[in-house]
């Protein structure tokens, strides 16, 4: 199956400049669903992004989300 992810970054601070909003999107193909550590991560730890991006120093709020697409 497919994985396709999106995470959109309201208010990030990267390098220094400041943001309205950026989005990142890609696709990862899987054979067992994303990985409940990365979303309770994600969920728990409001530094989860920073500490994982190198440049974002901070951002007012972000959305994570996975849309499984099953081959038809």
């Amino acid at each position: 199956m497919a994985v396709e992810f999106r995470i959109m970054m309201l208010g990030p601070v990267i390098g220094g400049e400041t943001f309205d909003l950026v989005v990142i999107e890609w696709e990862e193909e899987r054979d067992e669903l994303p990985d409940v550590e990365l979303n309770s991560g994600w969920l728990t730890d409001p530094r989860f992004l920073t500490k994982r991006m190198t440049g974002l120093s901070s951002l007012h709020s972000a959305t994570l989300s996975m849309d499984l697409c099953y081959p038809h």
